[in-house]
């Protein structure tokens, strides 16, 4: 990661665009960093929730223990600037979910001695925090809801458009993010079988609403997906 990137990633993510340029950048490059290879374990359920991270770059996939015990629920794909094993972090419980490197991942660790600091120094943190652990609840409660109320068709496009909001980037009208996700997890996040996530990406592509090209998705159309997935 160079200078422009890391700057980029302070600016992005609340706890440290919450505080002055200054002292971000020296908490920043005080914290403890992390790397991980594809497929490596950052923390597994059960382990003491002693730590959050903060991406720094690549990509973490947070996974739980199905109901039948055999297989993993994907819960989620975090990227650049976001925050994961922040929620036991926060109340100092084992760890309800899996967090895996999706690709050759860099993070900072911080434990709570630092971020207690932090927030005592720059106030103006605890509430970005705050703010963020809203806005993961409201997602929580969106989901809940499009899993009980919506169909299949409408709940991926909901995945598809919250993938781009979140890392998404756009231009000349054309929305591109990396879905770090195979069709198979894809599935997993809208409760829906491969077979089933196949036939409606082609629909997608039919409708000339989105391109994909390896694990980049283009949508072509978000104010069509937008719609699809809102008024169904």
């Amino acid at each position: 990661m160079n200078s422009t990137e890391f700057h980029r990633m302070l600016d992005k993510c609340p706890i440290f665009a919450a505080a002055p340029a200054k002292a971000a950048v020296s908490l920043a490059v005080n914290l403890e960093r992390r790397v991980y290879q594809p497929k490596t374990p950052v923390y597994a359920e059960g382990d003491p929730g002693d730590r959050m991270f903060i991406i720094a770059s690549g990509q973490v996939m947070l996974t739980r223990t199905a109901c039948d015990r055999e297989g993993r629920l994907v819960l989620g794909l975090r990227g650049p600037a976001e925050i994961f094993g922040e929620v036991d972090f926060l109340d100092d419980s084992p760890r309800v979910t899996s967090a895996v490197a999706r690709s050759e991942l860099t993070v900072l660790a911080m434990n709570r001695r630092r971020l207690r600091s932090w927030i005592r120094n720059h106030p103006d943190v605890g509430h970005a925090l705050l703010r963020l652990l809203a806005r993961d609840q409201r997602h929580s409660y969106e989901k809940l809801t499009h899993l009980r109320c919506a169909d299949l068709p409408s709940r991926l496009a909901l995945s598809l458009l919250q993938r781009w909001k979140l890392q998404g980037t756009t231009e000349q009208g054309v929305c591109t993010v990396d879905l770090g996700l195979n069709q198979k997890e894809l599935a997993q996040m809208i409760g829906a079988s491969r077979d089933q996530t196949n036939k409606m990406l082609s629909h997608f592509r039919h409708r000339g609403w989105i391109r994909i090209e390896g694990r980049t998705l283009f949508i072509l159309a978000p104010e069509q997906l937008t719609k699809f997935a809102t008024q169904r």
